[in-house]
């Protein structure tokens, strides 16, 4: 029996026609004559850039959908907005960007455009306890396992990193910090004995992230391993992956909105509890 690939690599096997332009670019650039290109500093990124817009489909007689970050630098509220996109090339939404948080300004909910803002204001409007049920993934550093971003599941190291105020030698505690990370909002202000910063959405600011649309596999490689894998992948749902500096690697359900899951990298560990941190100073996580 072959071995599960895990995530990363799946992902990245659904966008090989990227790498392979990316490839190709990184070789025309490798033979120029080299210049001086400053190092990016991850905690001090250049401000306000959005990512590209991303099509679910090249072929616009199809009318496909498309998909871009947002971010306001207020509060720091991010969102993913999908577009439509006509024959004729012109792009448009029902999401109403221009106001304090994203709202739906058409009427027909068979033709609205989705926002994944507004899709996690739903959810916690219609549960409280909503971030409790959420698929947040990350790798435990002693096992290297995935596991979900809970506070049983992490090593000692790491919940010494993430909460180094808990009790940790009981592992069924749980912290007020992961709770607030996976979108629990009662320790936010202006709430009585709040110790964390209010936020307008669960979703943090989207900057210098281009979100990325899989469905099925589509390349057309002479490989025994990819023509099995594109097989097994056949009718796969069709998500779109975009990373937030609320920590995670967000994916959504390109049809409707709705976050299906999201990865934490274990290395973020040490910088989590800065989200919650009132005042607030904004912090780059991707």
């Amino acid at each position: 029996m072959s071995a599960k690939l895990p995530m990363e690599t799946l992902i990245m096997k659904s966008k090989s026609h990227t790498l392979s332009t990316w490839l190709m670019s990184v070789t025309a650039m490798a033979i120029m004559p080299a210049m001086a290109v400053a190092a990016i500093d991850p905690s001090n990124q250049p401000f306000g850039y959005v990512g590209d817009i991303e099509l679910s489909s090249a072929d616009i007689s199809t009318e496909p959908k498309a998909y871009r970050g947002w971010f306001e630098n207020g509060l720091w509220q991010g969102d993913l907005v999908q577009y439509s996109l006509a024959t004729s090339g012109a792009i448009s939404t029902t999401i109403d960007l221009t106001t304090s948080s994203p709202s739906q300004d058409g009427t027909n909910p068979a033709t609205n455009n989705w926002s994944a803002n507004l899709k996690f204001a739903e959810a916690v409007t219609a549960d409280a306890s909503y971030w409790s049920n959420r698929k947040i993934i990350t790798r435990n550093s002693d096992s290297g396992n995935q596991v979900a971003f809970l506070w049983a599941n992490l090593s000692q190291d790491q919940r010494q990193l993430l909460d180094a105020g808990l009790d940790k030698t009981n592992a069924g505690l749980t912290s007020d910090i992961l709770n607030f990370i996976r979108g629990d909002s009662s320790n936010e202000y202006p709430a009585a004995g709040a110790i964390f910063r209010d936020r307008l959405s669960l979703l943090g600011d989207i900057i210098h992230s281009n979100p990325e649309y899989v469905k099925e596999p589509n390349r057309y490689a002479i490989s025994e391993t990819y023509a099995a894998f594109k097989e097994d992948h056949k009718i796969r749902a069709a998500r779109v992956y975009v990373g937030a500096n609320d920590g995670m690697l967000h994916a959504f359900n390109a049809d409707t909105g709705a976050e299906e899951w999201a990865y934490i990298p274990s290395m973020l560990m040490a910088n989590l509890d800065k989200l919650g941190y009132k005042p607030f100073a904004h912090h780059y996580y991707v």
